[in-house]
């Protein structure tokens, strides 16, 4: 056998960089004939893509868990200080919870043509508030 001016160690070495080379190829067919799958790394990419979805998801909770803390930080503000019907203005009446402008502007209407709430009970009287909304939003409103 020719060694081709090669050392036993360098002979060594290049035979197993061959075999390493057979082993790697013979791996890579039974992936596709086998196992099926086109791409070594498809595995790692499907599960990539699930833990794309979970972080997603949780980003959604994340950001739906702020709104939610926000909204909580504005109306403990009103429940230290709740909107006086009778005298808050369109923009105070339209940070409670459930009331647009449309409403604040209705509320207004009506204080204007039938004078100030008597009892708190009585804003369900405005077009558009009924009494799910009232119950919503009775601990945030006052008529002193």
């Amino acid at each position: 056998m020719k060694n081709f001016g090669l050392t036993r160690l360098e002979r060594n070495a290049i035979l197993l960089l061959v075999i390493s080379f057979l082993v790697g190829v013979t791996v890579k067919v039974y992936q596709f004939e086998v196992l099926g799958q086109k791409n070594v790394f498809s595995a790692y990419q499907q599960k990539n893509d699930s833990l794309d979805v979970v972080f997603e998801e949780k980003s959604k909770i994340v950001n739906q868990d702020v709104a939610e803390h926000l909204i909580l930080r504005e109306t403990d503000v009103l429940l230290k200080y709740p909107v006086n019907i009778n005298t808050g203005s369109l923009e105070m009446l339209i940070k409670l919870p459930y009331i647009g402008p449309e409403l604040g502007h209705r509320i207004i209407t009506y204080r204007e043509s039938h004078g100030a709430f008597r009892r708190k009970e009585e804003i369900v009287q405005v077009r558009g508030i009924g009494t799910k909304t009232y119950q919503k939003i009775s601990k945030y409103i006052s008529i002193q």
